[in-house]
């Protein structure tokens, strides 16, 4: 197996796994054995290890000292905290773009919301572009340091928005936060795109909250008939 083949299987199963975490399809504390990964995924064990270790990094399982690699989950705090980053590195940016005496232009901002129509584009897409239109506000700043640190946090974020837009529960009410946000943007009402932009995502981490509370009440019944 060449290292990009490597690197693709290894992504897809940190994918998976990292979601089917969030979903609660692993007990807290559960074992997670490579083996058994392995052949789950269909792949040797290698990108199995290398899944795991990202995960490690990421908070969502952890490595004892006897070396066994066990479900650390998510917790209602962890949303929280994971939101309030989301909020002072996004709102950072919408902050540094106003100060900008060139600002850099909000034309692929617009572009990403108009694609982001109800009528054509599919959960997954919606997911895609819901994740895209974010990181465009983020870019906005020209801040490297900022896009870093806000793409470090990013594959948790759109596997959290997989989740949550299942369905579009939100659909119609994200899409018009996205567009108050650009009209106040245009309208230079930079205090007005900030608050729209803190409900917006206290909005979004509330519905992932209430799901994690819901999908802990269903293992627990599932658990103690």
């Amino acid at each position: 197996m060449d290292l990009t083949e490597r690197n693709r299987l290894s992504d897809n199963i940190v994918h998976k796994l990292r979601k089917a975490i969030l979903l609660g399809e692993f007990a807290l504390d559960e074992h997670l054995r490579e083996p058994a990964l392995a052949e789950r995924f269909g792949t040797s064990r290698t990108p199995v290890r290398d899944a795991l270790m990202v995960l490690i990094r990421e908070g969502f399982v952890a490595k004892l000292s006897s070396g066994r690699v066990v479900v650390q989950g998510i917790s209602s705090e962890d949303i929280t905290n994971l939101y309030e980053v989301r909020f002072i590195l996004e709102s950072h940016a919408l902050a540094a773009w106003a100060k900008q005496i060139e600002r850099l232009p909000l034309q692929p901002l617009k572009n990403c919301f108009e694609r982001m129509n109800l009528n054509f584009v599919r959960s997954g897409e919606f997911s895609e572009l819901d994740m895209e239109y974010h990181e465009q506000l983020i870019r906005l700043a020209g801040n490297k340091s900022l896009l870093q640190s806000w793409l470090g946090i990013g594959e948790t974020i759109h596997s959290i928005l997989e989740i949550t837009n299942q369905g579009y529960p939100r659909g119609e009410q994200i899409v018009q936060d996205h567009s108050k946000i650009i009209e106040f943007l245009d309208r230079n009402k930079i205090d007005e795109a900030v608050a729209t932009l803190k409900q917006h995502l206290y909005e979004g981490q509330m519905t992932m909250v209430e799901t994690v509370e819901k999908l802990k009440k269903l293992k627990t019944h599932s658990t103690n008939p």
